[in-house]
């Protein structure tokens, strides 16, 4: 046994230096070198070179509105939630609408009232326009006419004239007996008082047509002032400050339901029914799908290349075989907080 194992230990120390000396002779060789592998060639074409920034972004809405209710109440209705699509105009909550209902009816009930308050003035003003107008009328009717007291006047004088100058020829006819004298005398002292007469009859005409022109001048004074009063009244009519407080009573009854101002989708809904909300609590916040945009943030060294009205293409990881075309709209030259960018 002890033979066989002297024999392997031989075999194997010849086999060691019988692969030393292998080795020693291949290293000692000159190694050959490799044949070259030809280059891949292509035709030399023209074209454009273009310089292009790429940067991920975030496609975002650009219509959200967080919606409210504007008078304050107990939220009765809540027609949505998260995900809910709805169209103009469709109801998103209702508060409790009956103290509303109340304050518009008595602000209707006072404006009523003022109204017919102000129709019953109106009504009396231009009756008392209207008589005051007749009450003219009738006394100008009573104005008494001069021409029949200066006719009789005018023929009172002649007649006066005449008698003085048959009286005085007569008294340059001494030949003539002295009663014609004194009955030419007489004649002229009765035309002498037919004369006074028509001049007092005269002066009273006079006088009754000064009283009734103060009478009208006064009574046209008044029907001034009643037209007046029943301008003012159609003018002005009933307090404004009523017809405001029913204007604004129909708008807080109007507020009471709140409604889509355009057609979306329900994002967030931050109360529930029965709550107590006022004027201003943000209830619900709706955004418009269909209108959005792109923003990305681009690296520093990029911004250079980056020009408003430049078209860009979009891809979305969710349709990658779509690609939209757009612009730049507007720069932010902001850092983004917690990014190299």
């Amino acid at each position: 046994m002890k033979r066989w194992l002297a024999v392997a230990g031989v075999l194997l120390t010849l086999g060691l230096i019988a692969g030393a000396g292998y080795w020693g002779y291949q290293s000692g060789q000159t190694e050959l070198p490799a044949t070259p592998t030809a280059p891949v060639t292509i035709a030399v074409t023209q074209g454009d070179v273009q310089r292009t920034v790429t940067a991920p972004g975030q496609l975002v809405g650009t219509r959200q509105e967080m919606l409210g209710m504007a008078v304050a109440g107990r939220l009765v209705e809540l027609a949505v939630r998260p995900g809910t699509a709805v169209a103009a105009g469709d109801i998103i909550a209702r508060v409790e609408a009956a103290p509303y209902e109340n304050a518009l009816h008595v602000a209707e009930l006072e404006l009523a009232a003022a109204q017919a308050a102000q129709a019953q003035q109106l009504s009396e003003a231009e009756l008392a326009a209207a008589s005051s107008e007749a009450l003219v009328g009738s006394t100008q009717a009573q104005y008494p006419l001069l021409t029949s007291a200066e006719i009789n006047l005018q023929l009172a004088r002649e007649a006066e004239a005449r008698a003085e100058t048959a009286y005085h020829n007569a008294l340059d006819r001494p030949w003539e007996p002295p009663d014609v004298a004194e009955a030419y005398r007489l004649e002229w002292q009765h035309m002498i008082a037919s004369r006074q007469i028509a001049e007092a009859e005269y002066n009273a005409v006079l006088n009754q047509r000064w009283a009734v022109g103060q009478q009208v001048e006064a009574q046209q004074t008044e029907l001034a002032q009643a037209n007046l009063t029943v301008d003012y009244l159609r003018g002005v009519g009933v307090d404004p400050l009523l017809e405001i407080a029913v204007a604004q009573a129909q708008a807080d009854l109007d507020a009471t339901v709140l409604r889509a101002p355009f057609a979306g989708v329900v994002l967030e809904v931050l109360a529930t029914a029965g709550e107590a909300v006022g004027p201003g609590t943000n209830l619900v916040l709706l955004a418009d799908p269909g209108q959005g945009e792109v923003r990305t943030t681009v690296i520093e060294e990029d911004l250079a290349d980056v020009e408003l009205g430049q078209t860009a293409e979009l891809f979305f990881d969710a349709r990658p075989d779509l690609a939209i075309r757009g612009r730049v709209d507007r720069l932010v030259p902001q850092r983004v907080t917690g990014e190299a960018r």
